[in-house]
């Protein structure tokens, strides 16, 4: 009777996580872990750095270390990603060396894969970035 149960609940589970809904690249709100290989714990410092989001209109919104950037984006096929050249204000602050890397970054971008809940994105078919998905947007 406990294999039965104890089955029964392994069954419950699986079914549980195969109905999850995939992350989308769009309308959702992608953190910064890991730039070139590197994890900095400035990335994970303050909740509102080091992120973006793309939403269906092909507007790309985001933050560096302090700095605020916009543009647009677009998607093609084989998961291509291309970002426009963006606006950005230009404040001095903490890390601003790490925030030139993450934008000029997003320029060398030209594919992406979602894995989970993480994105990874690709220059050239070399990994440059993995973020994180932390809110969809509604």
């Amino acid at each position: 009777m406990k294999r039965f149960l104890l089955a029964m609940i392994a069954a419950a589970t699986v079914v549980a996580c195969s109905t999850e809904q995939p992350t989308t690249l769009e309308n959702t709100e992608w953190k910064l872990v890991e730039l070139r290989g590197e994890n900095s714990p400035a990335f994970a410092a303050e909740p509102d750095t080091f992120f973006f989001t793309l939403n269906e209109e092909n507007g790309l919104t985001g933050v560096g270390a302090c700095n605020r950037f916009f543009g647009n984006y677009r998607i093609g096929g084989l998961d291509t990603l291309m970002l426009s050249p963006m606006g950005m204000t230009q404040m001095a602050c903490p890390n601003i060396e790490l925030e030139d890397e993450f934008v000029k970054m997003l320029y060398e971008v030209n594919t992406y894969s979602i894995e989970g809940n993480r994105l990874v994105l690709f220059n050239e078919g070399e990994k440059v970035a993995e973020m994180e998905a932390v809110a969809e947007q509604k």
